[in-house]
């Protein structure tokens, strides 16, 4: 029985359909199972239309198939083949979506377990310096930042050492209400110069402007009461205002000026001969440098006197 022939506006209809549903649906593979599903045996005999097939539109294929005797079964097995290969692909969508999903979970959790979890606490004992001292206490330029109870210490003082404990427990039993801080003395000469401070511990509590030195016992308790009002019992001193380099220089040479003191109450033999030592050194020094000076001054002249000579 003669196969009907398609019209070749239909095929063409029909290639643009099936082209548009590839394209949008994404089955990539509807092409490659329409060709492998055609109905010609694959031997020689049939090589050229096997060619002439696989170079046709899908659409052709279709038809080829259809016409043929098991062209439905043939159908049939290619849309079976074709479920087969969208419920893999939905599979690995599935699971890569997923997996997408687990991972943007994971990504929620961890950052919801990195806001709640506790922030390393700041130390209860705060530490100044000299860089730092006016700008945290604001001592001289008023005070907003609290009182402050300060301990002056020395890295070497055995009792520094041994109240370091007490301040500890002293600072987080203040905590929120008044500021517990220490400064190396040794290491901020500055604003030890400014405090004028001479023993360690030296413990002073800032307030309104004026500083109250602590010299009762150094427990806890004692520490406590004092800084909860029992300095309002002792007479304050103005707290001095911040060191200005004119004030440094001068302190400088006045230390400088007072250890010489010292060597020459402690050591007056050597002191003096040192001075004479240096004295003769620097007499010498002048007297090179005004021969030397002298020389060149001959020289130039008698090398105008020879010039003018020529001339003449």
């Amino acid at each position: 029985m003669p196969q009907a022939k398609t019209p070749t506006a239909v095929l063409s209809l029909a290639n643009v359909f099936f082209s548009t549903f590839i394209a949008v649906s994404g089955d990539v593979y509807i092409s490659d199972l329409l060709f492998t599903s055609l109905p010609f045996p694959l031997t020689t005999g049939c090589c050229s239309q096997l060619a002439s097939l696989a170079s046709q539109p899908p659409c052709h294929r279709l038809c080829a198939m259809l016409g043929s005797a098991n062209g439905a079964a043939i159908v049939s097995s290619a849309m079976k083949k074709m479920q087969v290969c969208r419920q893999n692909r939905r599979q690995r969508r599935s699971a890569t979506c997923l997996a997408a999903g687990v991972g943007i979970l994971a990504l929620i959790a961890l950052s919801v377990f990195a806001a709640a979890a506790p922030a390393t606490p700041p130390p209860a004992v705060k530490e100044l310096t000299d860089a730092t001292f006016e700008h945290d206490t604001q001592a001289s330029t008023g005070a907003t930042t609290g009182h402050w109870f300060v301990k002056f210490y020395a890295p070497w003082c055995g009792h520094c050492k041994a109240m370091a404990n007490a301040w500890e427990d002293l600072a987080k039993a203040l905590s929120g209400k008044i500021n517990v801080a220490k400064l190396d003395a040794t290491s901020n000469s500055i604003t030890a110069k400014r405090f004028k401070i001479q023993g360690f511990p030296t413990l002073y509590y800032l307030a309104n402007g004026k500083m109250y030195e602590y010299r009762g016992e150094r427990s806890v308790e004692k520490l406590k009461a004092f800084a909860e009002g029992g300095w309002k019992s002792v007479e304050g001193e103005t707290i001095p205002s911040p060191l200005t380099t004119f004030d440094v220089l001068k302190d400088e040479l006045i230390s400088a000026f007072l250890q010489l003191q010292g060597i020459v109450y402690h050591a007056p033999l050597p002191f003096f001969l040192l001075f004479f030592i240096g004295m003769f050194s620097g007499i010498l020094l002048m007297c090179l440098c005004s021969l030397c000076s002298s020389k060149k001054e001959q020289k130039r002249s008698a090398v105008a006197s020879r010039s003018v000579k020529k001339k003449d």
